[in-house]
């Protein structure tokens, strides 16, 4: 963080991804910079796996996913900006399996080879 400037991210004990989300949700602009940031490279990785691979629909997971809509529309925002016109259109969508993909993920993985 910059010296002086005015977060109120200075008061917490601990900086953690739930402390920026909540600062930024209440207007800091410290935090909203930080996830503007993020959601930018996110977007960019997104962007660079889109013409690569051409997917239907990109799902963002993992514990930053629990930010919802929040971060979801930030970087929706920031990759229709860098995207190429045959991709610009893919959805990007909030897991709802979370942190219980691997599971599935070794489900589906034993099922198919069993």
């Amino acid at each position: 963080m910059e010296k002086g400037r005015d977060t109120v991210m200075k008061k917490a004990d601990r900086v953690s991804a739930k402390t920026v989300f909540d600062a930024a949700k209440m207007g800091d602009e410290l935090a909203l910079e930080v996830i503007d940031k993020a959601s930018y490279y996110i977007a960019r990785a997104i962007q660079i796996l889109t013409v690569t691979v051409d997917p239907d629909v990109v799902y963002v997971g993992g514990g930053l996913s629990k930010a919802g809509s929040f971060l979801i529309d930030k970087i929706e925002a920031h990759y229709k900006e860098l995207a190429f016109p045959n991709v610009k259109e893919t959805p990007i969508k909030q897991a709802t399996l979370v942190e219980k993909a691997n599971i599935f993920g070794g489900f589906a993985l034993v099922k198919h080879h069993g």
